[in-house]
């Protein structure tokens, strides 16, 4: 296999990786957010809106932009004006397919959410890889 083929699997390897970890973390940002609103709601009698799910939703877009926007620039996906809002559309999609396919209601196991992210990033680098090499 060529140095340059070599490389390219890297950088794709690269960005699945990175899905798999924003994927875990996702799930883990979502758990956090639930358990701390039931805490927070639960000596309510009535209808309660805690102020951990808009943290943890806050958190969770900034820290999934950040961490596309930095791990695909990393992997040199290009052109990232396009790979990188893709990827950031592409979590949430992601989620909402999994929550539809796995049953549960939720993105559990966070193992198999972050390997299902990583696969959807994965293919997110090949398509971009093929695409820079046709639109150099």
């Amino acid at each position: 296999m060529s140095s340059t083929r070599l490389a390219t699997v890297g950088r794709i390897g690269f960005v699945a990786l990175l899905g798999v970890a924003i994927g875990w973390g996702i799930s883990a940002d979502v758990d956090w957010s639930a358990t701390a609103s039931q805490r927070e709601c639960a000596q309510a009698s009535g209808l309660c809106f805690g102020l951990a799910p808009v943290v943890g939703v806050a958190v969770g877009v900034v820290a999934g932009v950040v961490a596309c926007w930095l791990g695909l620039a990393v992997a040199r996906l290009r052109p990232l004006v396009i790979a990188v809002p893709v990827a950031v559309l592409l979590l949430p999609l992601t989620a909402v397919v999994y929550l539809d396919v796995v049953p549960g209601g939720r993105l559990h196991p966070s193992w198999l959410f972050g390997l299902v992210t990583g696969a959807v990033f994965a293919l997110l680098a090949v398509a971009a890889v093929v695409f820079s090499k046709q639109h150099p």
